[in-house]
């Protein structure tokens, strides 16, 4: 799902594209990728109550809202994004998370049953 801040545009990837690395010619999943699409970065991963992976708009310096993007550490082994991510699913729930170090901090507000808990990225694979 990628999702434009302040936009609420977004659309949604199909399942069966997914990501990883090869690394010593075997495969090995990873937690997001950084890929490109009109001239901008896009960081896609996998937070646990999502069936698909989200795709968001990221920069790594100047400002996020000039840019209408999350500002991201630049690391796809261990992500961090800022702000909050809130997306209301097609069943009507919320998912609404902290990304921080690869790692999910679902908040209170979330209704996707996930709510308090600290879950890391779910691997995708290429």
């Amino acid at each position: 799902m990628t999702i434009l801040p302040g936009s609420g545009k977004w659309y949604t990837e199909s399942a069966d594209h997914k990501s990883s690395t090869e690394k010593g010619g075997q495969k090995h999943s990873v937690v997001s990728v950084l890929h490109e699409f009109n001239g901008r970065k896009y960081l896609k991963f996998m937070p646990h109550g999502y069936s698909n992976p989200i795709s968001l708009p990221v920069i790594t310096k100047g400002s996020r809202d000039d840019a209408n993007a999350w500002t991201w550490n630049g690391s796809t082994e261990s992500p961090d994004l800022k702000p909050s991510i809130r997306t209301r699913h097609s069943d009507g729930t919320v998912s609404h998370l902290w990304l921080n170090n690869g790692v999910c901090e679902h908040l209170n507000d979330s209704t996707d049953g996930l709510a308090g808990q600290t879950l890391p990225l779910r691997d995708f694979e290429h």
